[in-house]
């Protein structure tokens, strides 16, 4: 085995109706109700792929063009980009795009972030070629610079050397979207060429004798780059072939790509080399497999990449942000050319290799290569599906992390799961966008405390609250994590449930059966209500609550009638509730709510010209209890509720109702939140502090007339119209309803 490494080749081979004023909402209802007695992190070697992707079906995305929309708006608007982006000639011309899901990757960008996002901005990329032509029609729009390395020259249109490799590999991320030809996957980064002899004349290849690499390496860092592309490789060695020492030894510049001491080292992107099925002498070259027609010849058994991208399999240092790219032919095999990923497994995957399209400059005059083939095309990819990931994830991910994911989603279902070939499988750039499982809320300092699903995360609103929580949240984040701690951004809003109205059933059923008095005791849900009389008018009126647990109690006490045709009474009331806070239910990752109500009101009777009249109000004090959750302070709460009601017998048989009421409505009351928002790239959870004032926008307020006729074909016939301003309590236009029904009781 021979310790010396010396030439250095570029991976490649070259082959070319309303009301006025409301809303109209009718609802027409007929019932006959039938009554017995009454009124009723790091990729483990062996890893298989990742969990099935679970996105929480009902949140709300925060996106920049649509505000907060739901998984299902959100993916319907990604397919849609995604389709658009496949039937732009330019894009599809480029045909690696669609098959490592370049297009789901550039369309969840571009819902997140807006239309007018440019793909790998604030990302900065690096590229260790042989030059670039800064005013190719593909190139000269791009943020691009070249950097000429010690004195390696300038290519020029008019250089005899040939194709430019360097211009080809740069085009595959920075192409732009001109409309002339093709398209890359990162052009809004910012790119920085190095030029450095990797081929073609230049002697000694990878010698450090004649060239150093360790200073290039350093020049490189220095630059400030995130990603780095190296489309080169060593001919005819085998990292399998190599220790660790001999590998520190020969290639010294290597402790430099180790960037020993950083916390976020940037990531390197090489090629494994086409040495696959080359020709080579088996008398010298190891892996070498013989001609059995003729011995003296021979091609190799490319079992493992070249020793230079392929040393991360010896050099722990390595390990984490060093990525070592396969070629895949066009009908997604493994290309005869490439060299497999051996025992680099861990740390290698496959990119299209073939059929790639590139910039071109050379003898010939300036244009685009067609039917480009190497790893040194399929690096670029990796190299662009790093910086898209680095932009969507706001760069709150570290290297490693993102190197880590890229493994994770990598496709490892049928042929890819052969790592001795294919490593972590094959790259897919919409999966590598997308949750890992289901994303976490938590509560704690880092992404990886326990959290609650954000499936789990709703807060349903109790209807004395209105939209007020949805309304002061309007444009405020909340982070969730996925299993490697990734961060998926949903505007809180959109974890939120408004009560709504009544639908058509609930409005027949309190028709039917009308509350005897309005009260926030009614918050309750359906109720047993037990008189005892006692002495002066004292009654006790015990409650259960049936939808969630908690007890009520009423105490109401009615003096002698001060006047012939007028009451009074007065109550104080309180009502526990275990699982809700006026009705409103907190799950996930807001934690959990309860309150206890007090409750003091009055009602007045009075008769007069052949009217009854009454009147009633309750004012409601709330000490709020909550915990475990994004709710990190509640102040008291204060609700009212009123009635004013006429009734007026027509007839020994039939009676009017008209009645103004206002439902139980929240009047003062503000929540403090602390909201994780993201994350540091220590894995420390970034928190926002802010206040959300939650009393309603509107103010409900129905007015209603009801007739009622008695002994109707044995039962009991009531008709209503009914108008309510601000249903819900929600700043809204009006809703106009009808409803009709007939009882019996037997």
């Amino acid at each position: 085995m021979a310790a010396t490494l010396t030439q250095t080749k570029p991976t490649c081979t070259n082959r070319r109706p309303r009301w006025p004023l409301a809303s109209l909402a009718t609802v027409a209802a007929f019932a006959m109700v039938l009554a017995g007695c009454g009124a009723p992190t790091t990729q483990p070697p062996g890893s298989v792929g990742p969990p099935p992707i679970t996105l929480p079906t009902g949140s709300c995305i925060d996106t920049a063009d649509h505000g907060c929309i739901s998984v299902a708006e959100f993916e319907s608007r990604r397919d849609q980009i995604a389709r658009a982006h496949l039937a732009d000639p330019e894009y599809r011309r480029q045909k690696a795009l669609e098959r490592i899901d370049a297009h789901q990757a550039h369309a969840s960008l571009e819902v997140v972030s807006g239309s007018g996002t440019r793909p790998g901005e604030g990302v900065t990329i690096g590229i260790v070629d042989s030059g670039v032509d800064l005013n190719h029609p593909e190139l000269v729009a791009a943020q691009l610079a070249e950097t000429l390395l010690q004195g390696v020259p300038d290519e020029t249109r008019n250089d005899p050397r040939g194709f430019s490799h360097g211009t080809a590999v740069t085009s595959i991320i920075a192409a732009q979207p001109n409309g002339k030809d093709f398209i890359g996957l990162a052009w809004g980064a910012d790119f920085k060429v190095f030029t450095a002899p990797i081929g073609g004349p230049y002697p000694g290849g990878y010698d450090p004798t004649t060239y150093d690499w360790r200073q290039t390496y350093r020049t490189v860092l220095a630059s400030g780059v995130d990603v780095v592309n190296a489309s080169y490789y060593i001919v005819g060695t085998f990292v399998e072939n190599y220790t660790a020492a001999q590998l520190r030894a020969v290639l010294p510049q290597l402790n430099v790509v180790a960037q020993e001491g950083l916390a976020e080292p940037a990531i390197f992107v090489w090629a494994t080399g086409n040495d696959h099925g080359a020709p080579c002498s088996p008398l010298s070259d190891e892996n070498c497999v013989a001609d059995p027609s003729d011995p003296t010849t021979g091609s190799y058994n490319a079992t493992s990449p070249n020793a230079l991208g392929g040393a991360v399999a010896r050099l722990p240092e390595l390990q984490g942000h060093n990525v070592v790219v396969a070629a895949l032919a066009e009908d997604g095999s493994i290309a005869d050319f490439s060299n497999r990923c051996g025992i680099a497994a861990n740390w290698c995957l496959a990119a299209p290799g073939s059929g790639i399209i590139g910039a071109y400059f050379g003898p010939q005059g300036t244009g685009v290569a067609r039917g480009l083939q190497g790893t040194s095309y399929a690096t670029p990819l990796v190299t662009g599906g790093l910086a898209l990931m680095k932009q969507l994830f706001r760069n709150q991910l570290t290297n490693r992390e993102l190197v880590t994911r890229l493994f994770r989603t990598a496709d490892k279902r049928g042929r890819y799961a052969a790592a001795a070939t294919y490593g972590q499988g094959a790259l897919d750039l919409g999966d590598a966008v997308s949750p890992i499982g289901t994303p976490r809320v938590t509560t704690g300092n880092r992404v990886d405390d326990p959290g609650q699903s954000v499936q789990a995360t709703r807060l349903r609103l109790g209807s004395p609250l209105g939209d007020g929580f949805s309304r002061s949240a309007a444009g405020l984040e909340l982070a969730a994590f996925d299993e490697l701690g990734a961060p998926f951004w949903f505007e809180l809003p959109g974890l939120t449930e408004l009560a709504g109205t009544p639908s058509a059933l609930e409005q027949l059923r309190e028709l039917m059966a009308p509350p005897v008095t309005t009260s926030l005791l009614n918050l309750a849900g359906t109720t047993t209500t037990t008189r005892i009389a006692r002495g002066l008018e004292l009654s006790f009126t015990g409650l259960s609550q049936r939808p969630t647990p908690g007890l009520g109690a009423v105490l109401s006490w009615q003096p002698r009638p001060f006047a012939q045709d007028r009451a009074l009474r007065v109550r104080l009331g309180w009502l526990g509730e275990e699982e809700t806070l006026l009705g409103s239910k907190a799950g996930g990752g807001f934690g959990r709510l309860s309150a206890a109500t007090l409750i003091s009101g009055f009602e007045l009777g009075l008769e007069t010209g052949g009217w009854s009249l009454a009147a009633a109000a309750e004012l409601g004090w709330t000490v709020p209890e909550y915990g475990g959750g994004i709710i990190s302070d509640l102040s008291g709460l204060i609700s009212t509720t009123f009635s004013l009601h006429a009734s007026r017998r027509l007839s020994d048989h039939d009676e009017l109702i008209l009645s103004l009421s206002q439902p139980p409505r929240l009047e003062q009351g503000l929540a403090t939140l602390r909201l994780p928002v993201g994350r540091s790239k220590g894995g420390r959870i970034l928190h926002r502090s802010g206040t959300a004032e939650l009393t309603p926008s509107g103010r409900q307020l129905d007015l209603v007339a009801t007739w009622q006729r008695e002994e109707l074909l044995g039962g009991t016939w009531r008709a209503e119209a009914a108008l309510s301003s601000d249903p819900g309590h929600l700043d809204t236009e009006p809703i106009f309803s009808l409803a009709a029904g007939w009882q019996v009781v037997f």
